[in-house]
Formats: structure tokens, sequence, C-alpha cells
């Protein structure tokens, strides 16, 4: 890095891009100097850029951006490299393309560098060979392609069984607990957990005690009810036994979806639009957190879990919005002070919704080829019986026998 000053401007040269800004004054020419010095040999165009503070707009920006996806493309070479070299637990490279073993469908870019991302991560990994095996089941290969470039970018997280958190406005259709008395440990978990995040401090990282009939949260684990990040999620999860069980929710344009927590709701494929131009049009609709906070459609906010199968739409007018055939709502969104939206618990529900879809895909094997089932499922024309075999073993943590007795019907919907 080559850097030259001529009174408040300051010209950069590093590999073979050269930065020129003139500053306000020389106190601010100053402390970019300091900060390249600090810096050193290990300067590339990133830190120089970050130095100069130049917009999202610039030149440089829209420069920067090609660079990383250079160097992003050289990865994905590199790790189809690796992978040729020395094997992968779950993908393989044929033709230069990348595949999941047993699945003879080539993973989209994005999902490749996703790979890349966490090849580090067990966990993550298994979540994602789990949603991309889930995706294949997807009818629309459009959608199956730009579905986790469309996560990415709304926000919309995987769970470790590689469903999809999404969200969802709705109104009261009945509701039998208008309120619910909190008990004194209760309301005492609440306003702690409310104080310590206002703090920016981990919930987590704080005890309550209780000493001789009174309340009192510290540092000290010992003898302890429990750390607050854990009672606070507990706290959520009783009002969902206790309050939620007894309310029922529906869409607030049609007034014809039954919506209950635990419950998936459905609708018939013929009454879906899977056009990507269309943006609002028949079906369900979920988004992302920053869509729900917008508060359309509903007084009540839904944390709901998608199986990627069963996206119809990404309408290419992209607001964070897609259309589904089916959802399972697993509890009201709660917010915390700064508004965010506190975790909702999935373990439970996840291990419902995998019983449902794991027997869904063993009723896919054994009418594979009957012209009804081929109708209900809409089975991709990519996918064989051996395909299906994979898939089944990807994402089933329960064997065929444990499915018995767990296949939960659906709540059937008219729109929404």
């Amino acid at each position: 890095m080559q850097y030259f000053r001529s009174g408040n401007t300051l010209l950069v040269v590093v590999e073979g891009t050269t930065f020129q800004k003139t500053f306000t004054n020389g106190e601010e020419v100053e402390d970019v100097l300091d900060e390249l010095i600090d810096l050193g040999e290990d300067a590339d165009l990133v830190d120089v850029a970050a130095a100069f503070s130049y917009s999202a707009e610039s030149e440089v920006k829209a420069f920067l951006d090609q660079k990383q996806r250079i160097v992003e493309e050289r990865s994905i070479v590199e790790l189809m490299d690796e992978i040729s070299k020395n094997g992968h637990e779950f993908i393989y490279v044929k033709d230069r393309k990348v595949y999941a073993k047993g699945i003879d469908i080539a993973m989209p870019e994005v999902m490749v560098r996703e790979f890349v991302k966490r090849a580090d991560s067990v966990e993550d990994t298994t979540a994602l060979i789990k949603f991309w095996s889930l995706a294949c089941l997807n009818p629309s290969a459009d959608t199956r392609d730009r579905l986790f470039q469309f996560c990415d970018t709304h926000g919309i997280t995987l769970t470790d069984k590689g469903y999809l958190v999404v969200y969802r406005n709705a109104v009261y259709k009945t509701r039998k607990y208008e309120t619910r008395t909190e008990s004194g440990l209760e309301s005492f978990v609440r306003d702690n957990y409310t104080t310590i995040k206002a703090m920016k401090k981990g919930p987590g990282n704080y005890f309550v005690h209780s000493i001789y009939g009174e309340y009192h949260v510290n540092k000290e684990e010992s003898d302890s009810l429990g750390n607050l990040k854990d009672l606070f999620l507990k706290l959520q999860t009783d009002y969902l036994s206790v309050e939620e069980s007894e309310e029922v929710y529906t869409d607030q344009y049609s007034r014809t979806t039954t919506i209950k927590i635990g419950q998936p709701v459905a609708l018939d494929e013929s009454m879906i639009d899977t056009s990507p131009d269309n943006e609002c049009s028949r079906g369900l609709h979920v988004a992302g957190e920053k869509w729900l906070s917008q508060n359309y459609f509903g007084e009540v906010g839904l944390v709901c879990l998608v199986n990627p199968m069963n996206v119809r739409a990404i309408p290419y007018a992209d607001r964070g919005k897609m259309r589904v055939k089916e959802y399972m709502p697993i509890g009201k969104a709660v917010y915390d002070d700064n508004g965010r939206i506190v975790p909702v618990d999935v373990k439970t529900f996840q291990h419902v919704y995998e019983s449902i879809t794991a027997n869904e895909v063993l009723d896919m094997l054994k009418n594979l080829i009957v012209k009804e089932c081929l109708d209900t499922y809409n089975i991709p024309t990519d996918v064989n019986s051996a395909t299906l075999k994979t898939i089944f073993s990807n994402i089933a943590d329960v064997t065929p026998e444990d499915l018995k007795g767990r296949t939960d019907g659906r709540v059937r919907s008219v729109n929404g």
C-alpha cells in the first residue's frame, strides 16, 4: 500500500486500485492516515474503502462487490476441488455441479456458497441438507432454486430440521381467555428480563432465587430457580399451552380460515396462484419478520413453520412475502422493549411437523406411480423412488413405525 497527501486530499494505492478523497479538514485526513498505518501491509481494498467511508452507491462499492463475487466463485471452485479430492458427508461434484448425495438435482449457487460459509459447522450443514432435501420435493424448479436466496435476503431462518421460521398476521375468531393473571414469579421474570435486555446484557447470565418468599436476581447459579432467559421462554410456552390452546384465529381478508396453534393450515393446490409474476394473489401468505412488524392484515402476529416443499410462489416483485400451500402456527409473536420478536421454542412443533412430513414422503414412496398420489403431492418430474428414499433418510429422525398416530390432520382453508 502506498499513500500520498496534498493538503486535505489523500490518495492511496492498494492492490493496483487508486483511492482519492478530499476531506473537510486536516484532522479527518490524520485520522484516516492513522487508521491505514495501523492496518499496515495487511490492508486490502475493503479496509481502505472502509477507512474512506465510501457509500453503498459509490463506484468503489460496486467494484468491491464484484471483487467479493470473484472471491466467492473462487471459494466455490476450491470447494468443488476439495470435495472431488477428499469427499464430503453430504454433497458431491459431477460435471462441475454440486449435488446432495442421492439427489440428482443440482444445487443453486447460493446453496453451494452457504456450504462454503458453514463448512466447519456440522449442525449448520445438517440443517442445510435437510432444507435442500425438502426443497427438492417442491414442484416448481424456480421456487426451489430461489427459495434460499429469498430467505437469506429477508432474514427468514431455518430450524435444525430444515423448516422455515416465518410470520403472518391474523385476527381473533374465538377468544375464550381475554386476560390471564400472572403469578408473582412470572411478573418478576418478565420485568427483570425486560430490564436486563434494555441494559444490553444477556438474561441467560442472570439467575432467579427465592429467598424467604421474595424473588431476587443475580449471577449466582447455585440453588437458583433457573436463568432469566430460560424462565422467560418457558413463560411464553406456558401462555401457549394454557391461553392460546383456547384461541382460534382467522385471516382478515376472507375470514374463512381456521387457525389454531400447533395445527397445520393447508390449502388445495387448485386454489393457489403459483405464478411468481403475481405479487398479491390466491394462496396462504407468510413472510419474514420485517414484513410482520408492518402489522398488515391482522391484530395478532403468528410465528409459523413452513416446509420448503410447500412453498408455491416467490413473487419477482420482491417485498418479502410468499405464497405457500401449508404452514403450521407455533405461537403468537411476543415483542421485547426494542420491538424485536422474542424467539418461540420450535422443538415440540418440529417433531409433530417432521412426523407429518415423513408420513407424506412414505405415502409418496408407496404410491409413486399412482395418479392420485401425483395429483395430491404434485411430485417434481425429476424425483424418483430412489431420490424419495434418500430424502426420507435425510429429513426423518423417526422410523415409519413411530409415525402411527402422529399424523395430525390439517385445518383446511379457503384463502388467506
